[in-house]
């Protein structure tokens, strides 16, 4: 079994869903501590200027140590709304539009307190539109037992042991401080990949690669956009 261990981002970029597409279970690392001006409660669009801006989830208050898992939604702001708006008038001239606006007011259709909640809904109809099939658990929510980690590099070593996976997939940043004879050790394959972010026509002169996989689905085809999902290498 291939497994991937990422917290859960709101509406993330391209490469996150090429992590999603290699593994057959995907753990939301919902148990450690939310981190400001991160990627879990917003993400960026193109606006018409040809510019990136923010699409944003409104929190509530919370203490600097609040885990992920207990970040609240302020549902007192009109965010859906407000999301759907901005999508409609900065991609008003994208070719997939309405499918992707009609995709956007499904997910958010239900309603949602908790963040990390949330955000599972988005990585799971996201993957159902894209044909990605890994499964999606929250660790908050899991009804499995991992060691404690001693180092930031043990939290994928002790849940593949927990749920014998023999292979380990992780974003590149991880190869920085990741420790790779601790995998061997116990016979756990770990792989670092690189998304290479391909261009693609955006309806300006000048690409901006990143961006949610909101802008991928409005100039893209599920098609096209299943290979870019192929676009990576290798650490």
């Amino acid at each position: 079994m291939k497994l991937v261990l990422m917290q859960p981002y709101f509406f993330p970029y391209i490469g996150y869903f090429q992590l999603m597409n290699l593994c057959d279970e995907f753990i939301v690392f919902d148990t450690v501590q939310y981190i400001k001006k991160g990627w879990i409660n917003r993400n960026r669009i193109l606006h018409p200027e040809g510019t990136p801006t923010y699409i944003n989830v409104p929190i509530q208050k919370f203490k600097s140590n609040t885990l992920i898992k207990d970040i609240l939604i302020n549902n007192k702001e009109n965010w859906k709304q407000s999301i759907i708006n901005r999508l409609q008038q900065y991609y008003k001239n994208a070719p997939y539009t309405e499918e992707v606006i009609a995709f956007v007011e499904n997910c958010l259709s239900e309603e949602f307190s908790n963040l990390s909640e949330l955000n599972v809904r988005l990585l799971k109809e996201t993957c159902n539109y894209l044909n990605i099939s890994c499964r999606i658990t929250s660790l908050s929510k899991s009804n499995f037992e991992y060691e404690d980690a001693t180092a930031p590099d043990e939290w994928g070593l002790n849940i593949c042991k927990a749920l014998d996976a023999k292979t380990y997939i992780n974003a590149p940043g991880g190869i920085l401080f990741f420790d790779i004879d601790k995998y061997k050790e116990e016979s756990i394959e770990i792989k670092f990949i690189n998304p290479i972010l391909n261009n693609y026509v955006q309806n300006y002169e000048t690409f901006v690669p990143g961006l949610s996989i909101l802008d991928v689905m409005m100039f893209n085809s599920v098609d096209e956009i299943q290979e870019m999902l192929l676009s990576y290498e290798e650490i």
